[in-house]
């Protein structure tokens, strides 16, 4: 139970009609087939480490909601990936998630550190890395929402404020978990979308590779940190 609250943060289903329609959908589509596919592609492209990948209808969203990213979610581990998916119509937010979520797996891999010992700096990067690579392989509008969120006074305010002291901390103090994703008093995805700001402009002035994502250290980005 407590597995299942927790992967419930990240979209795992709940028990409903519309669970069982999403299993259909994922079934009808292949998408096993396809996530396969696209595994094989970037393992081969990125040389990365084999994973096990679990896929899971994702609890839907509001219905209001109409952008790719609320249809689908994912959470990475050291040699695993588990994905949620509510039915998409564009096969491209299916790559732009797992661009991201094996990009993950893949710096984790190079970085050769236990992700207990992550600072809030390393899940910033984490974070910023993985997205970034989205606009660049599969394209800037696929880009999550949470990279154009915020502007840049309203970054360098939260950088300032709550986010520089903080670069130290590890996953062990819940600060972590409240600044990265945004909860309590911090604006919503706020660490998220100050890690790509992050990555973002260092690779304005650095040329960017696939493999540099990966294994750049994570303080090699606060070069130009706002």
């Amino acid at each position: 139970m407590k597995l299942y609250r927790y992967l419930s943060g990240f979209g795992m289903y709940r028990p409903s009609p519309s669970s069982w329609e999403g299993m259909r959908w994922l079934h009808k589509e292949k998408i096993w087939h396809k996530i396969e596919h696209l595994w094989q592609k970037y393992k081969r492209r990125w040389k990365g480490p084999s994973v096990k990948i679990f896929i899971f209808p994702k609890n839907p969203p509001g219905i209001f909601a109409n952008r790719g990213e609320d249809l689908k979610s994912g959470i990475s581990f050291p040699g695993q990936i588990i994905l949620f998916l509510c039915p998409v119509g564009d096969e491209k937010e299916l790559e732009a998630l797992f661009v991201h979520e094996y990009h993950h797996v893949c710096r984790m891999a190079a970085q050769k550190k236990s992700i207990k010992q992550y600072t809030l700096l390393d899940s910033l990067v984490l974070e910023g890395t993985a997205e970034y690579t989205v606009g660049k392989l599969v394209g800037s509008e696929y880009r999550a929402a949470w990279c154009r969120s915020y502007g840049k006074e309203i970054l360098e305010s939260c950088w300032r404020s709550f986010i520089k002291d903080n670069l130290t901390i590890t996953r062990k103090n819940k600060l972590h978990d409240d600044i990265l994703f945004g909860r309590g008093p911090f604006p919503k995805l706020i660490g998220y979308a100050a890690g790509y700001h992050l990555v973002e402009s260092f690779f304005k002035t650095r040329r960017y590779t696939e493999s540099l994502s990966f294994s750049l250290p994570s303080e090699i980005f606060l070069e130009n940190a706002f």
